[in-house]
């Protein structure tokens, strides 16, 4: 039996092979949040050069941006994988979200029994990715000073 020149997957008819446009979507949406989320980093780096945070703060910035959701400035990860990510517990990485949180960088929506919490990046308290798609995003503008 030989194998096809391109992988794919169906199960009970419905196809999940990847799909050409959904790789080219995700490509478009790191591409443009890549820069944005660079700068967002920079701003918790001069928070902690201010002596606002600590540099674990810094490792916990990092290990946000890295999980694929930060393309639309949320993580969705949980207190216990961010933990074991920064090498530490869940209750320091819940110390570090709370003075992220607390310098204007970070924003939470509590998730429901069973389901984490959903971060958001923000500057200022406000997020820096917009909602809509065909807005541009507003760390450019002024209004973060």
């Amino acid at each position: 039996m030989t194998r096809a020149a391109h992988a794919f997957r169906i199960v009970g008819g419905i196809d999940f092979s990847p799909n050409r446009d959904d790789k080219a979507a995700l490509f478009q949406a790191r591409a443009r949040a890549r820069p944005i989320l660079k700068e967002w980093l920079i701003r918790v780096e001069h928070h902690i050069m201010a002596g606002a945070l600590s540099p674990l703060d810094l490792m916990m910035a990092r290990e946000l941006t890295n999980y694929p959701s930060a393309n639309e400035g949320r993580c969705y990860a949980g207190q216990e994988r961010l933990g074991k990510a920064i090498g530490s517990c869940a209750r320091t990485a819940r110390s570090s979200l709370k003075r992220l949180c607390q310098a204007g960088l970070l924003t939470t929506k509590r998730g429901g029994p069973g389901r984490t919490s959903a971060w958001t990046f923000c500057i200022n308290g406000r997020p820096i990715f917009s909602n809509k798609e065909d807005d541009e995003p507003k760390l450019k503008g002024k209004e973060f000073s």
